[in-house]
């Protein structure tokens, strides 16, 4: 690895490689300790899994469905259907090899969790561009890691250092698109980058709803873990900003995994030590997997840092350099708008601040932790680095709120459970979790001081941390009412649960003189560290810390409700699972699905055109609305509908241990308790329903709800072709139906799986038709492919007129012709040099009368409609 990153020359898949070294170390130091051991051939499985006998899937014991064989199988459709119809259509491809996997999930809950996740989250996930000017904007900086071969400092096209945001999505972007080969030199267009771009976004989302399955099981039951990890998986809200290569996901799931990690600590039995486990041909072990953690996270900060002074000269020679680095976007040195080619040295240039220096402290420091985490056996003690161990990632990720918040909600929960002995006993591992706090979170930090000074601190500590708390920078102002709004789109339908979700602990607690019970209807057990009502009072806790501190913010956007939202998920998940008192089958789960599909459908029918694409040269508002089916269609779709969903609910037979079987209210209360929470739910999700299938003069439109989740400038002209008040009303009355059949007890166990369905329908709809069919409209990818496919040769430049939207500079490998001020002296002057040359414009919609004018009797061609895309433009021009 020193020797790959001390070479002046990049590898091609050199991150990949890097990789493969990492882990031929990983395998040895392992191996050297014993964490990892080879099965002897005598030795039969151990640890087989079994099921909970409240499993909602059904057992199948063919030698086809195992996981293995199956997996195998998906894998191989992808390889080798993909080069045969083409990257265009890999997400059926995908899409294809996930149903070969469904016989394998249906005896295994966990697998299910990630298969439904998957389905939802990876067929479309590049099937269309990066958004501006988030995606693109972050893309840009994470494009010049590569381009200018440097790690530590971030380079931001025309507009010099960057400096607001921490370096972990610049990280992971760089690696994947680096591993994978893709291009990213100058003027080059990247076709098919955006699955590289945010698979590493769409793996964290998976990985927080896969820990949040493991965190509720083993704190209360399968089920529950199903009902919660899919809660949070479906929630729009975390759907839409796991599909989002910007900062907040990476914050947020590494947050998430951490706090379900520290659950996993307090619901393991007292003492439990770690064993080895047999894993295929191999033994391993929890602190196997806490040490690849560990060492996968800061091994390569060290190496990278101490190969900063070395300089590989062959053959196989290192030699002492000081460290410097490119001020200036590499490859682009002339390109107007971009600052001149500079080689620099730090702020700081003694010994002690070269990152070599640093990189041997971190290695040291490396070792020491590896050394503590080898040592342990404890498992509450593991899970407990694990937790410290993402909240350093989290801090990589966004900065004090990855570990003020996970903080704020520990201290939190201490002070309302009165548990002080977890801290006093030392459970809580505070001394070795903030050296694994700082070893895997402060480096890069310290680095960037020291290379960059007060500059950079002041910048993204002051200003982007202090003022946007306290003053206000950029973004809205509001009250708490500003955020609640969001979060009911944001949680859409789950929005109706949330409220008695959040008083779910109250119905946990134990009679007194005696215990309270999990799901599974299996005792507390006494060695737990806390009973479960405690684990509910966290998340409870969790979900409040988050809403009041980013409502107490000054500075507001729509996304800031965000980290609230797998916390209010995960109750309404555990609420939602206190009505599954009947055992469904595969059939059955098959029919409830398509038993609701149909209901969406026969709802929407009956409003107008359910895709919602107006036909070229339609004129009208509401043409959509006049394109009702025949009420037969629509009454006849609907009672399809209603009939399977009969059939679901007469095929279920026998029952699942009811929830609370225990607690301190009796069933009358238990069913009462059930009543008001869905009249409550129907009630919300009819207020929340009209604002997202309404649209009325102000806007923004009830379908606009959704993207203003994630992006910034919320005035952006919505596509005028485009209207979803038929499905979004089907989805917005089936949703009030489901909660208004739980008013009755006799259909109330058909609601927790139906009410799940529709959460599943909704997020694939958003996924598989609503964000491609936005999509052109907020990228400048297909323009820039336009630009590609019509010039003639590289002479023929694209120039950014009067606009700073980054997509321009990402999609360009930034070998863009930017002229981003109002003052046109810098342009004309250039169009002077390029007379007689043809070129090619990328702006705005509304500032194509200001360029014709600066073009006077020039020839000019609008290659690209508003129907193509309503706010960019791209024109042809003859200096």
């Amino acid at each position: 690895m020193v020797l790959l990153t001390s070479n002046d020359r990049q590898l091609l898949h050199g991150p990949l490689w890097g990789a493969m070294a990492l882990c031929v170390a990983l395998v040895g130091l392992l191996s050297a300790t014993g964490l990892v051991r080879w099965r002897p051939r005598h030795q039969g499985l151990e640890h087989q899994n079994t099921l909970s006998p409240n499993t909602p899937l059904q057992a199948t014991g063919s030698w086809w469905t195992r996981p293995g064989v199956l997996g195998v199988g998906a894998v191989l459709v992808v390889l080798l259907m993909t080069p045969v119809v083409g990257m265009q259509a890999l997400p059926w491809v995908l899409f294809a090899a996930l149903l070969l996997l469904f016989p394998a999930v249906l005896s295994r809950p966990g697998l299910f969790v990630t298969w439904v996740t998957a389905l939802i989250y990876l067929p479309t996930l590049g099937a269309y561009g990066l958004w501006d000017p988030w995606e693109t904007h972050y893309g840009e900086v994470a494009r010049e890691i590569l381009g200018r071969d440097d790690w530590i400092s971030l380079w931001w096209a025309q507009d010099g250092w960057f400096w607001s945001k921490p370096i972990l999505i610049f990280w992971i972007e760089a690696l994947t698109v680096g591993a994978l080969g893709l291009p990213f030199q100058p003027d080059v267009f990247p076709e098919h980058i955006e699955w590289a771009v945010r698979l590493p976004i769409v793996l964290l989302s998976m990985g927080a709803t896969a820990a949040t399955y493991q965190a509720l099981r083993d704190a209360f039951s399968t089920r529950a873990g199903v009902y919660g990890a899919l809660a949070v998986a479906t929630a729009p809200h975390f759907l839409l900003l796991g599909h989002q290569a910007i900062t907040d996901m990476p914050f947020v799931a590494c947050m998430t995994i951490a706090i379900c990690a520290w659950i996993r600590s307090m619901v393991r039995p007292a003492g439990e030590q770690d064993e080895l486990r047999t894993w295929g041909p191999l033994q391993i072990n929890r602190r196997a997997g806490v040490v690849a953690l560990l060492f996968a996270v800061v091994a390569p900060q060290a190496v990278y840092w101490i190969s900063r002074n070395l300089l590989w000269t062959r053959p196989f020679r290192l030699a002492f350099r000081w460290d410097t680095y490119l001020m200036g976007s590499a490859g682009n040195h002339g390109v107007p708008g971009n600052a001149a080619h500079q080689q620099v040295q730090s702020v700081f240039h003694s010994m002690a601040a070269q990152p070599a220096f640093q990189g041997l402290l971190l290695g040291v420091a490396l070792a020491g932790l590896l050394w503590v985490v080898i040592r342990q056996t404890q498992v509450r003690a593991l899970f407990m680095y694990v937790f410290y161990i993402f909240c350093g990632l989290a801090f990589l990720g966004k900065g004090i709120p990855g570990f003020a918040l996970p903080g704020l909600i520990a201290l939190l929960f201490l002070v309302g459970t009165g548990r002080w002995s977890m801290l006093l006993s030392g459970q809580l591992k505070v001394g070795t979790g903030i050296g694994l706090l700082c070893t895997v979170g402060l480096p890069w930090y310290v680095a960037m001081y020291t290379r960059h000074g007060v500059g950079f601190t002041d910048r993204l500590f002051v200003h982007d941390h202090i003022n946007r708390l306290a003053s206000g920078v950029h973004g809205d102002k509001g009250d708490v009412q500003y955020l609640v709004e969001q979060l009911g789109f944001g949680m859409f339908p789950w929005i109706g649960l949330l409220p008695a979700g959040l008083m779910l602990w109250r119905a946990w607690l134990p009679p007194q003189g005696g215990t309270s019970s999990v799901a599974d209807s299996t005792p507390t057990d006494p060695t737990r560290a806390v009973p479960p009502t405690d684990i509910l009072k966290l998340i409870t806790i969790w979900c409040l810390a988050a809403f009041v501190l980013f409502s107490a913010m000054i500075t507001k956007f729509h996304h800031y409700i965000f980290p609230m939202v797998p916390a209010g998920a995960m109750l309404c998940g555990l609420l939602l699972e206190r009505f599954h008192t009947k055992a469904i089958g595969p059939r059955e789960l098959v029919a409830i699905m398509v038993g609701v599909g149909l209901c969406v459908l026969g709802m929407a029918l009956g409003w107008g055109d359910i895709r919602g694409v107006v036909p070229a040269g339609v004129l009208g508002d509401d043409w959509v609305l006049q394109q009702a089916s025949p009420l037969w269609v629509s009454l006849g779709t609907f009672g399809l509908g209603v009939a399977a969903l009969v059939y679901a609910a007469r095929s279920s037979t026998g029952s699942v241990p009811a929830p609370l079987e225990g607690s301190n209210t009796g069933t009358s209360a238990m069913g009462a308790q059930q009543l008001i929470a869905m009249v409550a739910a129907t009630g919300l999700l009819a207020f929340v329903g009209r604002d997202l299938s309404w649209a009325t003069d102000a806007r923004p439109h009830g379908f606009e709800r959704f993207i203003q989740l994630f992006i910034y400038k919320y005035e952006r002209p919505w596509p005028p072709h485009l209207d979803y008040r038929p499905i979004l009303t089907g989805f917005a009355v089936v949703a009030g139906l489901i909660t208004c059949a739980g008013w009755w007890s006799r259909v109330r166990p058909l609601v927790a799986p139906a009410f799940l369905s529709l959460a599943i329908l909704i997020s694939g709809w958003i996924m598989y038709v609503y964000i491609p069919d936005v999509s052109p409209h907020w990228s400048q990818k297909e323009l820039v492919s336009r630009y590609y496919q019509l010039r003639q040769d590289p002479t023929e430049p694209l120039v950014a007129y009067q606009m700073n939207w980054k997509g321009e500079n990402f999609y360009t490998g930034n070998h863009v012709a930017a002229f981003a001020t109002l003052d046109n002296t810098r342009i004309k002057n250039w169009m002077e040099v390029h007379t007689g040359s043809r070129v090619f414009f990328v702006l705005e919609h509304h500032r194509l009368s200001g360029l014709r004018q600066l073009l006077g009797k020039r020839f000019v061609r609008e290659v690209t409609t508003k129907r193509d895309n309503n706010h960019f433009l791209l024109v042809e021009a003859k200096l």
